[in-house]
């Protein structure tokens, strides 16, 4: 079963721009119905985190 803890909420563009330019593929891309916010959910693992720090550094 996959929880919320398996899965990572981006709301930020940019940094999900950034994250599909490293190779990894979103699960979905939605709006969330009471903030009317877009985000996109990627799959946790050590290629994510590779890829936000790989952001973090480059900012």
């Amino acid at each position: 079963m996959i929880t919320k803890k398996d899965i990572f909420f981006c709301y930020n563009a940019n940094v999900a721009k950034f994250i599909k330019a490293q190779g990894i593929y979103s699960i979905t891309t939605a709006i969330e119905p009471t903030t009317k916010k877009m985000f996109t959910l990627f799959p946790k693992g050590d290629n994510l985190q590779q890829a936000l720090d790989l952001y973090k550094k480059s900012k």
